[in-house]
């Protein structure tokens, strides 16, 4: 969607790379996009297998800088994650200028709540957009009275982990790109108040 704005953008893309799903024809769509509308798009990506990283390099991003990652959810990693996030776009701030950040998975989002502080100066006038597909911790209905003590357990480590998504997504971005009604119906249903922007997809 930035890719279609009426003047020329610096954007930085902040992403995990995963070995499933579309990912590289996902990254490669989204340059060529931005290519054909005169836009530069930077990518810093969170990598868990080095065999995708060179079809990556050959899109059409200016500047590309692989973060490696431990396939966990463990806090300790997580802050791992956050810390080499930090060095990794002080080194991209030192040499580059974004006009707008764009971001799509919620674990890269904590990261750079958690750091954008640190870096005032850099991003005083940049725009922060998020990219919603959905909310991985959402519950399926039942009864919680049905559900065994680890069930339980379980349920509200989900609950609890879909009200920090929510806050997240409250306090980080400027805009939340969505491309569907259920999309949108799901952030208002959990009161995130973040200005949204639904278009087709």
């Amino acid at each position: 969607p930035l890719a279609f704005s009426n003047y020329a953008m610096k954007t930085l893309f902040i992403t995990d790379i995963v070995s499933i799903g579309g990912t590289t024809t996902y990254l490669e769509n989204i340059t060529n996009a931005y290519a054909l509308n005169g836009h530069q798009l930077s990518l810093i990506a969170f990598s868990e297998n080095r065999e995708i990283e060179p079809s990556v390099t050959q899109f059409g991003f200016k500047k590309i800088l692989f973060i490696r990652k431990t396939r966990s959810f463990r806090p300790i990693f997580i802050i791992e994650r956050t810390i080499k996030l930090y060095f990794c776009l002080k080194k991209f701030l030192a040499t580059n200028q974004v006009d707008s950040i764009l971001i799509d998975l919620i674990f890269p989002a904590f990261s750079l709540l958690v750091v954008r502080s640190l870096f005032a100066k850099e991003l005083k006038n940049v725009k922060i957009i998020y990219q919603f597909h959905g909310f991985d911790s959402l519950e399926k209905g039942y009864e919680i009275s049905s559900l065994n003590w680890k069930q339980q357990f379980k349920h509200y480590r989900k609950k609890l982990r879909l009200s920090i998504d929510a806050w997240i997504l409250t306090t980080l971005p400027d805009t939340i790109i969505v491309f569907s009604n259920y999309a949108a119906q799901l952030l208002r249903e959990n009161h995130v108040g973040t200005s949204i922007l639904q278009i087709k997809p």
